[in-house]
This record gives C-alpha cells, structure tokens and sequence, in this order.
C-alpha cells in the first residue's frame, strides 16, 4: 500500500471514532435530559449510602468494643480496617458521583457536559467499584 492510501485508511478509522464518541456523548446527554441523571449512577449512590452506613454502623461497633472490653481479637482488628477501607472508598464514589450526576433541574447544554465527564469518568469509577467489591467481598469473607 502506498503512504497516500495508509494515510485515508487512517484517517477514516478516526472519523469513525469519532462519530461514534459522539453518538455516545449525543445518547448519554439525552438520557440525562431526560431521566434527571444516569440510571446506573443514581441506582450506585444508592448501594454506595448503604454500604458507607453498614461500615460505618460495624465499625463503631467495634471501637465500642474495643473500648469496653479492650484490645479487639486479630479478626476484629482486621474486620475494623476493612471498615474503614469501604468508607474510605464509599467517599470517594460519593464524591466522583456529585461530579458526575446533575441536578433535576439540568438544561441541555448541562446534560452535555455532564454526558462528557461521564464519559471520561467511566475508567474511575470502574475502578472505584471494583475496590468497593473486593473490601465488601474481604468483609463477607471474615
């Protein structure tokens, strides 16, 4: 193939990544127009406020614990630190969540912008769930 031929095939394949970041931008923001948010985010603060409240509630418990009767047990003490991983990690979730998800009120410009951070976001937050599932498996596990 010549170097002019290479260049169109190049060229073409990043137009089409293109169009189709677009259509996915296009989507995403409709979607947020419409529903207020992405489903998958509001259905995730969800879990997440529920995971931090659980952690939260388990690990006081073992501080009480501890405080009543002395040193906790090396299982106690190790269920005490993954506590404390899953609210560490349910923050930041929260915390890229109220970046990521918009107002009700939101106009479409706003929906846009906010379908753009979801796009580039999606890395983190895999990531981030991912951490979440490992503490939250380490925990049913003791």
């Amino acid at each position: 193939m010549d170097p002019v031929s290479l260049a169109a095939l190049g060229m073409a394949g990043n137009i089409f990544q293109f169009v189709t970041l677009g259509c996915k931008l296009v989507t995403k923001a409709r979607k947020i127009h419409k529903d207020g948010g992405i489903e998958e985010y509001i259905h995730l603060q969800v879990v997440v406020a529920d995971v931090a409240t659980c952690s939260d509630n388990l690990r006081a418990d073992l501080v009480s614990q501890q405080q009543a009767h002395g040193p906790l047990a090396e299982d106690d003490t190790a269920l005490k630190e993954i506590c404390s991983g899953c609210l560490e990690v349910a923050e930041e979730i929260q915390a890229a969540l109220k970046q990521l998800n918009p107002n009700r009120t939101s106009t479409k410009w706003k929906s846009i912008r906010q379908a753009l951070k979801s796009l580039w976001g999606k890395e983190r937050m895999a990531e981030l769930k991912d951490r979440l599932e490992m503490y939250n498996s380490w925990k049913a596990a003791s």
